[in-house]
């Protein structure tokens, strides 16, 4: 079943960018084939750049919508995300802001910055580390 989603990048500022998602959009296939391919601020560019997508493959490959294609939304929240779209389930957000050491690190150890939230703004994933 799908689920319409948005998939995105958090620029500098926290303002959001981000095309329409429409089918197989849950975390086990579009989370999986984002992080499988789109692990770069520039890969994530490329997304958007493609325009709004009926789904991505558990490899990362991009299936264009057939029809009429909208421009990129811009969103100034993560709520508005969610609050002007009214249909979107999940929303994946590449997270360009840290440009720390720590995130330079992460980055050279493969870490992906990619960011799955649900309905009501709940992280799900990456998940925060476990205190122990």
């Amino acid at each position: 079943m799908g689920m319409p989603s948005l998939v995105g990048r958090i620029e500098d500022g926290g303002r959001i960018r981000c095309v329409y998602l429409h089918w197989g959009s849950g975390p086990d296939k579009t989370g999986a084939g984002l992080r499988a391919k789109w692990n770069s601020a520039e890969q994530a560019q490329e997304i958007l750049r493609r325009g709004d997508l009926s789904g991505i493959d558990t490899d990362g490959t991009l299936d264009p919508i057939h029809g009429d294609s909208k421009d990129l939304s811009y969103f100034d929240s993560l709520k508005h995300c969610f609050d002007e779209t009214g249909q979107s389930y999940f929303v994946y957000l590449y997270d360009t802001r840290d440009t720390s050491e720590k995130s330079q690190r992460r980055d050279r150890e493969n870490e992906p910055r990619w960011r799955c939230f649900i309905r009501g703004f709940e992280l799900l994933w990456p998940q925060p580390p476990v205190d122990g």
